[in-house]
């Protein structure tokens, strides 16, 4: 059975951005290929009422067993999710897993994570630096994100983003190095 296994800082949206993008993505991935891969979330925390309603979507979700300082995992928080999932006996085939990362807050973790048991790792583009943060802080803090995003999806094996704006602006970030494929999402039932 294959695997898709994402880290995220928590589970739905009570955060927004990034982490209900990836609940809805992850729900929606379970629902269609649930018969074929397993899904699975790495995420900083959670109280059992989200383990319980991400089983409920077809997604197990695993919380770290200590919570992170900021929002940005590291490779530290990748050897802690694999810990977790041995603990829980959560077995997958590294020949045919994918480790989900987002964008500069859950790459790094999904990239040593893939390297340390095998299988693939994917990058989610979810914002582009260059467009907007020099007005929201500093250009140097623009360049600064930016490049730790460029250094991320080079080392990803396979290049995420979030609809034609992203999916251009991730392309420019890694020039004819790799290709870029794009999501698009749909809209939330509600």
């Amino acid at each position: 059975m294959h695997t898709l296994i994402a880290f995220a800082t928590q589970w739905g949206s009570k955060h927004g951005g990034i982490d209900s993008f990836n609940a809805d993505f992850l729900s929606a991935f379970a629902a269609a290929y649930s018969s074929d891969a397993q899904v699975i979330c790495i995420v900083a925390s959670a109280i059992p009422e989200e383990i319980v309603l991400a089983d409920g979507l077809g997604v197990k979700l695993v919380p770290l067993p200590y919570a992170p300082i900021n929002a940005v995992l590291d490779g530290a928080h990748a050897r802690a999710g694999i810990a977790e999932l041995r603990a829980k006996g959560i077995a997958f085939d590294s020949d045919i897993t994918v480790w989900l990362g987002h964008d500069r807050f859950t790459g790094e973790p999904a990239i040593e994570a893939a390297r340390a048991t095998g299988g693939r790792s994917a990058l989610i583009h979810h914002m582009s630096y260059a467009a907007y943060e020099s007005y929201a802080e500093s250009s140097r803090a623009a360049h600064d994100k930016e490049q730790t995003q460029r250094t991320l999806f080079e080392q990803a094996d396979i290049a995420l983003a979030v609809g034609p704006l992203l999916r251009n602006a991730l392309g420019d970030l890694l020039g004819a190095r790799k290709p870029v494929c794009m999501l698009i999402p749909g809209l939330a039932e509600i």
